[in-house]
């Protein structure tokens, strides 16, 4: 796991202020990216929807686009570049570097003190020790050092070995998966998946889950998923969070019909046999302003 270094002074840097709430957001996304990834700074520009998703940044290039008038981003061939990124940050060389050091040097003390049996002897404890020879020594014990406290909450990513929940008690664990055998709600977190839609938070998992119930009422219930699916992929606000999903949803499912069919009303109208993806497409970029105002 690598890390990325934000001064102290960052949350009232001027560039930072003068970039907003969602350009500070989306900011913060592409630095935890580029490190992650070790990019040096480089942003893909096919990235940025999917980093200001994370952040449910909806106006994504308005912040794009106040990141690099203030100077923190700087446009580039591909993408976008984090302005000094590299002052502050190891380079991807370095990175790489010691980490290969750290395996060498891990797999050579393996080497030197592993036993016969495979387990291995602490620095202190000679391999020719006849007591409880076979028996793993546990460093910290050797040492004479207290146990490390546990931390609450338990450290993302999980530590090795993963802790076993028990039996009696799994029932009552929660997890964000989508998995699942309803070929319904697949078709639905199947679409999410291909427009790059990230599941982030047990509580969008389950507002996704209520939209398909409510959608499994509909006579034309994988039609309408397909539909819907189809008219997220033309949105260009990046307005794609559960929100967006429940607007669409709620509209099409009040005015019985299909996302991307006129609503009633409409001028010049369709013949019943015409199929629903020739019709006109609603702007759901307006209806969700209207509805955001609405309960706004």
């Amino acid at each position: 796991m690598s890390w990325i270094k934000l001064d102290d002074q960052f949350s009232t840097n001027d560039k930072v202020l003068a970039a907003g709430k969602d350009g500070r957001e989306l900011h913060i996304s592409a630095l935890c990216h580029c490190g992650r990834n070790l990019t040096d700074g480089f942003v893909d520009g096919r990235m940025v929807r999917q980093l200001a998703a994370m952040f449910e940044v909806y106006d994504w290039q308005a912040a794009v686009n106040a990141l690099v008038e203030v100077g923190l981003w700087e446009a580039v061939d591909g993408g976008y570049q984090v302005s000094n990124y590299l002052e502050f940050n190891p380079p991807r060389a370095k990175v790489e570097a010691q980490r290969e050091a750290r395996a060498e040097r891990q797999a050579r003390w393996r080497a030197e003190h592993r036993r016969d049996d495979g387990t291995f002897c602490d620095d202190d404890q000679s391999v020719d020790d006849d007591s409880d020879v076979g028996a793993p020594v546990a460093r910290y014990e050797t040492r004479d050092r207290q146990p490390l406290p546990v931390p609450d909450p338990v450290p993302d990513p999980v530590p090795d070995p993963v802790p076993v929940v028990a039996p009696e008690r799994a029932s009552a664990t929660t997890t964000t998966t989508t998995t699942t055998a309803d070929p319904l709600t697949a078709l639905f977190f199947g679409g999410l998946a291909r427009l790059g839609v990230l599941v982030t938070s047990q509580m969008q998992a389950e507002a996704y889950n209520d939209l398909v119930s409510r959608i499994r009422g509909h006579p034309q219930a994988e039609a309408f998923i397909a539909q819907l699916m189809a008219e997220a992929a033309k949105s260009t606000s990046g307005r794609i969070t559960p929100r967006w999903f429940e607007v669409v949803t709620e509209r099409c499912l009040r005015e019985g019909r299909l996302p991307g069919a006129r609503g009633p009303g409409a001028q010049g109208g369709r013949s019943r046999d015409a199929p629903a993806h020739n019709a006109a497409a609603t702007n759901w970029d307006a209806v969700q302003r209207e509805m955001e105002g609405r309960h706004g």
